[in-house]
């Protein structure tokens, strides 16, 4: 089934009859490209350090802010002043984040996964499309909102935080239980998808360990611990000398979250964006000519569905 994190909803066909791997592959790979043209069509893909980042490579809270606050004015919709604090609270923090480069240690067994990079992987900028396709909210039956506990924003907002601060925090996050929210189809097809995997390689058992740094953790973890932090923190405070802001941000979000987190959340956020891109010339409809283009493209792929789908006799 799609990831829970795509920002548009797709079916993804069970295995039955002539219906197998291959054509879920292939509805998979199709489903891919045509998110790929709307989210690039709609300026998901420009890089949020566009508006937070300085030439020189600083982080500027000055420019934060500004980005921060026109996100939010494109929506209308606000309860209260207060609800409009908290997703600005919110915006602020999520480009902040998008922005930076951090390691943090952790407090886990000495070699094991202890190291939390963010982000995972180098890229050249993160975009709006990262941020809202790792934004998991989980809604319990009772209508309560709260952070999936792995997304990105659960796990590294509170990371960072810690780096800046010198405190921890605990944003409002719930384990989300996979296996509840599959069928049995579902599991036979990863079983099925599973069994296909047979050699065990390198990247299983993880990286190797050198003897002689697993020897210093145990003697004293948590002083490598601190010590490697108090490194990365030092490093991130000089490309983002207004990161106080980051500090005070976050704290407003979390303390707003229990009354304005809600199921509408993800949605409201996107909306901003959207606007936000639409109304700054990021995205195709701002350019006439790029637009007929696309459309040019699309009616092509379009005639020859229709070709295909309607008018070739079926065996």
């Amino acid at each position: 089934m799609p990831s829970i994190s795509s920002i548009y909803d797709h079916l993804l066909h069970f295995r039955a009859g002539k219906f197998g791997k291959t054509q879920q592959q292939f509805e998979r790979k199709m489903n891919s490209y045509i998110d790929d043209i709307r989210l690039i069509a709609e300026g998901f893909m420009t890089p949020v350090a566009k508006f937070t980042k300085k030439r020189s490579g600083l982080i500027s809270t000055e420019m934060i802010s500004q980005t921060a606050d026109t996100i939010i004015q494109t929506y209308e919709d606000y309860n209260s002043e207060e609800e409009k604090e908290f997703y600005r609270a919110f915006m602020y923090c999520a480009l902040a984040l998008l922005s930076s480069e951090f390691s943090y240690m952790g407090n886990e067994a000495p070699g094991f996964d202890h190291c939390f990079n963010f982000p995972a992987e180098k890229k050249d900028g993160l975009t709006f499309r990262y941020l809202l396709e790792n934004l998991d909210m989980v809604t319990s039956d009772d209508g309560e909102t709260s952070f999936d506990e792995f997304c990105d924003f659960a796990m590294y907002l509170p990371l960072m935080y810690e780096l800046l601060s010198g405190k921890t925090i605990s944003l409002k996050t719930k384990e989300t239980d996979i296996a509840s929210t599959i069928s049995n189809r579902e599991k036979r097809e990863i079983a099925e998808d599973l069994s296909d995997k047979t050699e065990a390689t390198e990247d299983d058992f993880g990286p190797d360990i050198d003897v002689d740094d697993l020897e210093t953790l145990v003697e004293d973890p948590e002083e490598v611990y601190r010590e490697r932090n108090r490194i990365e923190a030092g490093k991130l405070k000089v490309i983002y000398p207004g990161y106080m802001d980051y500090v005070t941000s976050l704290e407003k979000f979390n303390e707003l979250s229990t009354k304005h987190l809600n199921a509408g959340f993800r949605k409201n956020v996107r909306y901003m964006i959207s606007a936000f891109l639409v109304e700054g010339g990021y995205s195709i409809y701002n350019n006439e000519d790029a637009y007929v283009e696309l459309m040019v493209s699309l009616a092509k792929a379009r005639k020859t569905c229709l070709r295909e789908m309607l008018h070739t006799e079926k065996d």
